[in-house]
């Protein structure tokens, strides 16, 4: 996650830690959340010792770098402690790795067909809000976002018993880009000769839509980029892989 500050306290002299990256620190305590006057902020051999906390106990200050910050927790609004500051966030990627913009990390999603012709992940809301939930609604992490922002995103599809020989589609609902025109790639393994590059214009209202063939039970996409200057992105408002009519 970069370079972190650690501080010694005045009372008890006790080190705690603090994170600069994402204006971030770590309450031993999770009712102590709202605490803004003496929090209980943990140290780094505490987080090493209670991973936990850095899940429960996460205050983030800065609603620019991170989009939800601790303030919309004390308004009792949508509770997203953790997402960006969990170490999940980083063991999600496979390879798990470094938090960067210039380091691409490859963050899966499984879509098992086993007794199903169509997958839909997110809603069809206009909204990332949906892809971007908690992993333990069943929403792999990183879905809302592919590109370079704060971590370096890609996506990889891995797919289960697709039917061999049948074609399949893939749909992504766009809901905004930050270059005036992204440049995506589209690779794929066991589902024939993939190969796209598909050039998202900024404003354009636009649903990313690539067909394939299944030539083994199991296979994957890869969506990738060559970005890694930290504000060149897409985000997302679904995902939906579905098989469709004909060979």
């Amino acid at each position: 996650m970069g370079i972190h500050w650690w501080k010694l306290s005045g009372g008890g002299g006790e080190w705690h830690l603090y994170d600069p990256y994402y204006c971030a620190y770590y309450v031993r305590d999770e009712e102590e959340r709202t605490n803004r006057v003496d929090p209980p902020v943990a140290s780094f051999a505490q987080l090493r010792e209670n991973p936990g906390i850095a899940h429960t106990g996460a205050v983030v200050m800065n609603i620019t770098k991170t989009l939800i910050a601790s303030q919309e927790y004390d308004q009792g609004k949508r509770d997203k402690k953790g997402y960006y500051t969990s170490p999940l966030t980083y063991q999600s990627a496979d390879p798990a790795g470094i938090a960067s913009p210039d380091n691409p990390l490859f963050f899966p999603a499984v879509f098992d067909f086993a007794a199903k012709d169509e997958i839909l992940i997110g809603l069809e809301d206009d909204s990332y809000v949906e892809l971007s939930s908690d992993p333990n609604n069943g929403i792999p992490m990183m879905m809302y976002l592919l590109g370079a922002a704060h971590i370096n995103v890609k996506h990889e599809y891995r797919l289960e018993n697709i039917d061999i020989g049948k074609k399949y589609q893939l749909e992504i609902g766009l809901l905004g880009n930050t270059l005036d025109a992204f440049q995506l790639l589209v690779n794929g393994e066991g589902v024939g000769e993939i190969s796209s590059e598909e050039l998202i214009l900024k404003g354009e209202d636009k649903k990313i839509i690539i067909q394939f063939k299944a030539l083994e039970p199991n296979g994957k996409l890869f969506l990738s980029h060559f970005y890694k200057s930290g504000n060149e992105y897409l985000l997302f408002d679904y995902i939906r892989i579905s098989k469709i009519n004909g060979d």
